[in-house]
């Protein structure tokens, strides 16, 4: 019912946009294009509004903006497994940018613990970033490789960012946020969920 929603105001979006334009400027490829563009603009407003009213609601905003940008930054090049469905993604993001900032308290990460962590997030992105999935395979040998290097590159500036912090909490939250993520890039995560790894070799063959 709710992708039937979203669907509909999506197409109801992009006709009233097209409507201002000459109809033959775009192909009905262009307008499935942006109607899939508008869904996921959607899914994600109505994600962000959960999460972060959410964390307004239970007074943990900053903390989930925190956890939230450290594995936002660790994504941004090492990709990783998504949820199947929207509703899968809310409730696990809800989980870990919300829920999770409650056990911070309880496990204060000094920067012995830190550097130590981030030492095997790194190695584990060496050896496995960019994780692609069936949805998006990243074609091209170059092109992971860039992946990799950018991936490492910035695991490595939140390390330094995070030594830096004054703030035990603050740390905690920065290297939770980036444990999360490097999960969803390892092969053992992929076989338990049942996910094929390395996708883009059904394209390279």
């Amino acid at each position: 019912m709710r992708n039937e929603s979203l669907s509909a105001i999506s197409n109801f979006a992009v006709a009233h946009l097209t409507s201002y334009t000459e109809k033959s400027k775009y192909s009905s490829i262009d307008k499935k294009k942006m109607i899939l563009g508008m869904e996921i603009l959607l899914i994600n407003l109505s994600k962000g509004f959960v999460i972060y009213g959410g964390a307004l609601l239970l007074g943990c905003f900053f903390k989930t903006l925190a956890i939230h940008l450290a594995f936002a930054a660790t994504k941004r090049y090492s990709y990783g497994l998504h949820a199947k469905h929207s509703a899968v993604c809310t409730i696990y993001s809800f989980t870990i940018f919300v829920l999770l900032t409650y056990v911070t308290p309880f496990i204060p990460i000094n920067n012995v613990i830190a550097l130590s962590i981030f030492a095997l997030i790194i190695t584990m992105h060496v050896k496995y970033a960019p994780a692609d999935t069936q949805a998006r395979p990243i074609i091209g040998a170059n092109r992971r490789r860039y992946l990799k290097r950018m991936s490492v590159s910035m695991v490595i500036v939140l390390m330094i960012f995070t030594m830096t912090v004054p703030y035990i909490e603050l740390k905690t939250l920065f290297v939770l946020g980036a444990v999360c993520q490097t999960i969803s890039i390892l092969p053992i995560t992929y076989r338990i969920l049942e996910r094929r790894e390395r996708n883009y070799e059904i394209y390279e063959q």
